[in-house]
């Protein structure tokens, strides 16, 4: 289970590349960029293109999409005081293309694209609820439970968890006794995962 995903589309004269730079962050960024009548591609360091910060129910909704319980979801998006048209559609059930516009941001992913993105949001989703589902079996949640949950080798855990510990403390009280070391979510850990329960249980069928 990696700290940080990032994975890219690319077409010929777009680009669309995904961003989750912690498991416990409640958002991911979305960045579309496009080839320039010069040939150039835009750069996000020189701040071009477009960004987009995605709250959890958004990944929901593209998720629906993604797995064709609806076929069409879009919406306006605020982020940094600018909105933006989001949209993400099949032409019909047997579509095997999927599309993504954004602001004047346009791409299409082949089918195989569109089963990536759906695999690695349903992944990011389910990282962040492992310690809640662990924790409300009453165990306590190890570097062994955690691994044992989400299928690494335990020895993976600590550098997983303490590389961004300073962040992480906001959610996650982790205790070392000896060579137990043991995680128990915070009040704001607490009311992050019921929001991430919430939409779990409303959307019984997506996760999988």
């Amino acid at each position: 289970m990696a700290n940080q995903h990032s994975q890219s589309f690319f077409g010929q004269n777009t680009g669309i590349i995904i961003n989750s730079s912690a498991k416990e962050e409640q958002f991911i960024y979305i960045r579309c960029i496009k080839k320039k009548s010069n040939g150039i591609w835009e750069k996000p360091s020189s701040k071009e293109g477009r960004v987009i910060k995605c709250s959890l129910d958004e990944i929901i909704m593209f998720l629906e999409v993604l797995k064709k319980n609806i076929l069409k979801w879009q919406c306006f998006h605020t982020y940094k005081q600018t909105e933006t048209s989001i949209s993400f559609s099949w032409e019909d059930e047997k579509a095997k293309t999927l599309w993504i516009n954004i602001a004047n941001y346009s791409k299409m992913l082949r089918f195989a694209e569109a089963e990536i993105l759906r695999l690695l949001l349903t992944h990011i989703l389910k990282e962040k609820i492992a310690i809640h589902e662990i924790s409300k079996l009453g165990n306590d949640v190890t570097n062994k439970s955690l691994a044992n949950y989400v299928g690494v080798n335990s020895n993976k855990i600590p550098a997983q968890f303490f590389s961004r510990s300073d962040y992480m403390k906001e959610f996650v009280n982790i205790r070392k006794n000896g060579r137990i070391t043991t995680y128990k979510l915070t009040k704001k850990g607490k009311e992050a995962v019921s929001l991430l329960i919430y939409f779990k249980k409303y959307y019984k069928n997506l996760i999988v």
